[in-house]
């Protein structure tokens, strides 16, 4: 496995630290260069375990996903998960907020491309909802 992935998930998890509460303990035979980390202050408090190296990767490629599958694969362990889950949360809501308001306004039509630039099509016809009409005070 490639050593610098752990390395950039690690320094992500400090850089994100910066100003919220929380703390994350790594530590494990899974950890790059086989050191220990603390990442944060004050509660909630959680040790992550990193048992397999193949974490990390999964982590950058695949986000919160590719946290859940690899905690399922037993790749690491905490004592918490509730709070790992929390203070993930917390640090990565800069993020989702920006990737969320990047995503409203381009309409969503950055997903709804193919590799051509092309919209890609879905195989059914585009229908507009239907619209409904309110009584007017004269029909009533």
């Amino acid at each position: 496995m490639n050593p610098l992935s752990g390395r950039v998930v690690l320094d992500l998890a400090q850089r994100s630290s910066r100003g919220r509460r929380g703390t994350l303990r790594f530590e494990g035979s899974g950890m790059p260069m086989a050191r220990s980390l603390v990442s944060g202050s004050g509660d909630p408090d959680a040790t992550v375990v990193v048992h397999d190296q193949r974490t990390w990767p999964a982590l950058l490629q695949r986000g919160s996903r590719g946290m859940a599958e690899s905690y399922m694969a037993g790749w690491w362990d905490t004592d918490d998960l509730t709070s790992v889950v929390r203070i993930a949360l917390r640090r990565t809501a800069g993020l989702r907020h920006f990737l969320d308001k990047t995503a409203r306004h381009s309409g969503g039509l950055v997903a709804g491309r193919n590799d051509s630039g092309r919209r890609a099509s879905t195989g059914t016809a585009r229908t507009s909802p239907p619209t409904t009409t309110s009584p007017t005070s004269s029909s009533l």
